[in-house]
């Protein structure tokens, strides 16, 4: 499926920009795996009550889509979905594994944070992220308005996906950055966060507090996330 994870209204977390564009991201997001070209949108009532916010805002967002190409004008009517091919290109997709994993690695502060981040990030360079899930082993499912849809993505970045066979697949389609995953294949570049600074800063914590006698204990599996290992 296609979905997000992310809450665009907690209170003081973003600025009005932030919100519009992310609120533009979800009414994306809806646009690619509920609608069809030539479909009106939802009422402005019904798109307040789904994107949980004002309808000044939803305008916003509306105009946002109106403005990129994913919607046009209807004089008779609510706006209507454009075709794919004349929506232009400013949006990168994050990909997550599907193994029970997308709903619970949005769970954890960490990875919250940093998709959080990916979104304010991207607002202020005119751009946004849509998340894509629903992969399987060896390819990317193919899904009801996937086909024309995903090729309006322009880059992927992969959050705790270490297939390469998945990796590979989405290089056929955009370039690939792989975060805080070492990855060879040619289009993909990776992304490092500093382990090293993790340790000492949990270490610092600790001595601060007056431990002396610190262990660090995990369980050892091979499919372990590399981080956790390296850390």
């Amino acid at each position: 499926m296609i979905e997000s994870q992310f809450t665009p209204d907690q209170p003081g977390s973003m600025t009005r920009q932030s919100k519009v564009r992310t609120s533009a991201d979800r009414l994306r997001e809806h646009i690619l795996s509920h609608l069809n070209p030539g479909d009106q949108l939802p009422t402005e009532h019904d798109l307040s009550r789904f994107l949980d916010v004002g309808r000044n805002t939803v305008r916003s967002a509306i105009a946002v889509l109106l403005e990129d190409g994913w919607l046009k004008r209807n004089p008779r009517t609510r706006p209507i979905v454009s075709t794919p091919r004349s929506r232009p290109v400013r949006t990168s997709g994050l990909l997550c594994a599907s193994a029970g994993g997308a709903s619970m690695l949005f769970r954890a502060s960490f990875a919250s944070d940093l998709v959080n981040t990916l979104h304010t990030a991207s607002a202020m360079r005119g751009r946004s992220v849509l998340h894509i899930y629903g992969m399987r082993p060896h390819r990317v499912r193919p899904l009801p308005g996937w086909s024309p849809n995903v090729r309006m993505v322009d880059s992927f970045l992969t959050l705790e996906l270490f297939d390469e066979h998945l990796v590979a697949e989405a290089t056929r389609l955009a370039p690939v950055i792989c975060l805080d995953v070492e990855c060879r294949l040619p289009r993909v570049s990776s992304l490092f966060f500093d382990q090293q600074m993790a340790v000492h800063m949990g270490l610092k914590y600790l001595y601060d507090l007056g431990h002396r006698r610190i262990a660090f204990a995990d369980r050892s599996s091979a499919s372990l996330d590399p981080g956790v290992m390296q850390r």
